[in-house]
């Protein structure tokens, strides 16, 4: 629910030339909506549009696959480095909270390539059932998501916002479905998002083609329609995500448009238990924020995740 100013009626000019024009492009809601000024009814702000109070950033540390392993080794990030203290550059502008890497880039020993350290921004307060409402905009390329009940590692749900292109598999960045991390690493989406980018460096048109590296199976599913109608292309979205039950059920919504709905207790994977995975995140945990680690083609280089009118509701 978004709380708005009642618009100016148009003039016989203005709707004859919407008439004429008809829809106004991808994702056909407006651009630009302004922002937030109150939570909207039974909401509660987790952002005050001026300083970063109510959140913390955190280095991004590697943890164990599973849950099993994270439990068998008392929940210890799986190596130390360089990362252990960078904690992302985040800063307030204009109402709106900005992410980005880390200053300081190192060559990966893998493969050799120029790579920046991610971090997280986490809410202090930790949450059980509620409901989320944040409006985003991240640059291309940004990988970057939102996270529900994470551990201060985290470990716990993605809802993803991965605004790029193909990753090293061949799978293109995923929007609005879930990924499990920590807890069995997979993607919970039956799609490989086959984004079109511009000369300018932008996308220009995103399909959802079937297919995925991941699991497919869930309660409900965007249609590549459903998705094309609600994504605004290079504009602020805003996400709907409900979170309830011990081993939740997740349902997200992108511009009044239902993407997703999964009942996490009952997913198949081979390396997720659900029993273990509550063992290890409990029933309440942060919100947060990702900025992934990566070499340019997964964040670029100076780039940002914006965020903005964040308010929460408990259920």
């Amino acid at each position: 629910m978004t709380v708005r100013s009642r618009p100016k009626p148009l003039s016989r000019l203005s709707l004859a030339a919407l008439l004429v024009l008809g829809p106004i492009g991808f994702g056909q809601c407006g651009a630009e909506d302004p922002a937030i000024a109150t939570a909207p009814t039974g909401f509660k702000p987790l952002f005050d549009g001026q300083s970063l109070s109510g959140w913390h950033s955190a280095p991004r540390l590697g943890v164990p696959k599973t849950a099993a392993a994270a439990l068998a080794s008392s929940g210890a990030p799986t190596s130390k480095s360089a990362k252990d203290n960078a904690k992302g550059i985040w800063t307030v502008r204009g109402g709106v909270i900005e992410g980005g890497q880390d200053a300081q880039r190192f060559v990966h020993r893998e493969d050799g390539a120029d790579w920046g350290y991610g971090s997280w921004l986490m809410s202090d307060e930790t949450f059980d059932d509620f409901e989320l409402l944040v409006d985003a905009r991240p640059d291309w390329p940004c990988d970057t998501g939102i996270y529900v009940r994470s551990t201060a590692l985290g470990q716990g749900f993605q809802i993803l916002l991965d605004h790029r292109g193909d990753d090293t598999g061949g799978i293109g960045g995923s929007v609005g479905f879930l990924y499990l991390r920590g807890i069995g690493n997979f993607r919970v989406c039956p799609y490989n998002f086959r984004w079109t980018v511009g000369p300018d460096g932008r996308p220009t048109d995103v399909k959802l083609a079937p297919g995925s590296d991941g699991v497919t199976k869930m309660e409900f599913a965007a249609t590549d329609e459903d998705f094309r109608r609600a994504w605004r292309m290079n504009d602020w979205n805003r996400f709907r995500i409900r979170v309830v039950g011990a081993m939740p059920r997740i349902t997200v919504w992108i511009n009044d448009v239902k993407i997703c709905e999964c009942d996490t207790a009952a997913l198949q994977h081979p390396d997720f238990d659900p029993v273990e995975a509550q063992k290890l995140i409990g029933t309440q945990g942060h919100i947060a924020f990702e900025v992934h680690d990566g070499p340019p083609w997964r964040w670029g280089v100076g780039k940002v995740s914006r965020w903005r009118n964040i308010f929460v509701k408990k259920l």
